[in-house]
């Protein structure tokens, strides 16, 4: 793999009376160069990842409760996996329009903040649904309640990231992947405990009672929020709502920047056997809940090593090196349940429990190595006052492809007769879905090569927004925006480009909104 090198020095700004030097040529993007040249020392606000943290931890709800949720179709309402496939994919709907939510929590303040009122709103909406899911009756009323608390969760994570983006934006890339990498380790850390306690008490309590008992999280998350006093200064300034849409226009017109999005989508869109599956190890393999939960718990620790793995190894390879070897890697450790479902495993003395613990460890160390990359591109190149809308627009395409992968999943296990008795054609849907997960390798050039270009992005998108607010202060004409495929003046050492961003550079370092001061 390539490692990414640093560029020679940008020239430094002329003193008064003298000439300007010309810096020798480079090949290098110089134009992401003042994002990389962000403080030495950053300070971490203790309030604002009290936040983030807390509803990482209350997110947990979600994935300890898909797990009841499969006992509940499976043994309440007697439903199989393309049935419960088809009702639960509208919980991906309301994390499919965060823009519009992260949209209304930028620009539209409820009792005079950003964050803390909606925090209370949404934390009291999850906890509603969560208790009324001891009433429900058929999958149509589940499938309402899953609607409801996946908008909650959804809005959650949209107010914690954004605060999270808020910090991280204008940061070096260490920084920025350390902040990152923290914040979804305590996430996975809060799915590792909440699917634990389900997997227990589904040995003891019906799945209806099993639901409504985490609702003691979001409660928790409630009354903390009451009492968090939110930031109210220049770094927390509004933006109106027109404003923002133009800059997710022109944000979102850099290839940069809607290469790495239909990446992220068809990285997550194709079919997969996670439902079918299920039915094969509980009614084939006779998995107790207890060992179902132990597994998940398994893949969230393999998350977690993945990401102290991509940061301390692979934080600097370039990203398309590391997205086609990681890839072709994931294509060959996803040929291994083929061993379980065929029952290879089995004549060569392997116990299904063993096989099933260390191939899903190994693959969610692989996914989560291929994942973490683009969560740090995506918060990187966020611009300033529009954070949390440009950061979920990102997630929203990965929940829109989550929502077509569950769709498309349903559908080919109905077109291949698979049902809860009927799991005959698992192996073919397997090798389905195997030959489609390479389909990503299909667009990997959209995908910036490197972080120097992936901040190119942010930094032209910057300059013109600086320049179209001195033309509304002044009144003056405005210059063409500037072209990201225009790179010969700056790859040939061109003056003009490199003492533009030495002067943006010494901006970054005295503009606060631009300059963020608590990252980790």
């Amino acid at each position: 793999m390539d490692v990414i090198h640093e560029d020679p020095p940008l020239a430094h700004e002329p003193k008064h009376g003298q000439q300007p030097t010309a810096p020798a040529p480079t090949a290098g993007p110089d134009e992401a160069k003042p994002l990389l040249q962000s403080k030495k020392t950053s300070q971490l606000d203790p309030v604002a990842l009290g936040v983030v943290y807390g509803i990482a931890l209350t997110v947990a709800v979600q994935p300890a409760s898909r797990m009841a949720l499969l006992y509940l179709f499976k043994n309440d309402f007697r439903a199989g996996p393309a049935v419960f496939d088809a009702f639960y994919s509208v919980m991906s709907i309301p994390w499919t329009i965060k823009p519009l939510l992260g949209l209304l929590s930028d620009s539209v303040p409820l009792g005079g903040s950003r964050r803390k009122s909606y925090g209370i709103l949404m934390a009291a909406i999850v906890a509603v649904t969560m208790v009324a899911f001891h009433q429900v009756k058929s999958p149509l009323q589940a499938s309402c309640l899953v609607f409801a608390s996946g908008f909650g969760m959804a809005f959650l994570t949209v107010l914690g990231q954004g605060v999270l983006v808020e910090q991280t934006t204008g940061e070096s890339l260490q920084v920025s992947s350390k902040a990152w990498s923290v914040y979804y380790s305590v996430r996975y850390a809060g799915f590792g405990l909440a699917l634990y306690y389900v997997s227990v008490a589904l040995t003891v309590w019906r799945p209806r009672a099993v639901l409504t008992s985490l609702a003691v999280l979001p409660c928790l998350l409630f009354c903390w929020v009451l009492c968090f006093k939110e930031r109210n200064d220049g770094m927390l300034q509004v933006v109106p709502a027109r404003e923002q849409i133009g800059r997710l226009c022109t944000f979102f017109s850099f290839r940069e920047v809607w290469g790495p999005i239909l990446f992220i989508f068809v990285f997550v869109c194709t079919p997969t056997v996670t439902s079918p599956m299920f039915y094969f190890q509980t009614d084939t393999l006779g998995f107790t809940p207890w060992f179902i939960g132990m597994i998940d718990i398994a893949t969230l620790v393999a998350g977690i090593l993945g990401i102290w793995t991509y940061h301390t190894y692979f934080r600097e390879v370039r990203f398309r090196s590391l997205y086609f070897a990681g890839t072709i890697v994931a294509f060959l450790l996803g040929t291994t349940p083929l061993i379980l479902i065929l029952r290879v495993n089995v004549r060569l003395g392997i116990p299904d429990e063993v096989f099933v613990l260390v191939d899903e460890f190994i693959m969610s160390v692989v996914a989560e190595c291929l994942w973490m990359p683009l969560m740090v591109l995506s918060g990187r190149i966020c611009p300033d006052g529009v954070e949390a809308t440009t950061y979920a627009m990102f997630l929203s395409v990965n929940n829109l492809g989550m929502f077509v992968s569950s769709e498309s999943s349903a559908l080919l296990a109905w077109l291949l007769g698979i049902t809860s008795h009927d799991l005959s054609n698992l192996w073919l849907m397997k090798v389905i879905t195997l030959i489609l997960g390479l389909s990503p390798l299909l667009i990997l050039r959209l995908v910036p090569s490197d972080d120097h270009e992936a901040l190119r992005a942010r930094y032209k998108l910057q300059q013109q927004l600086d320049v179209e607010r001195r033309i509304s202060s002044n009144g003056d004409a405005a210059p063409p925006p500037p072209s990201l495929t225009s790179q010969t003046t700056a790859r040939n050492g061109g003056l003009d480009e490199r003492r533009r961003s030495s002067m943006e550079s010494q901006a970054l370092s005295s503009e606060p909104s631009f300059d963020r001061s608590a990252g980790m």
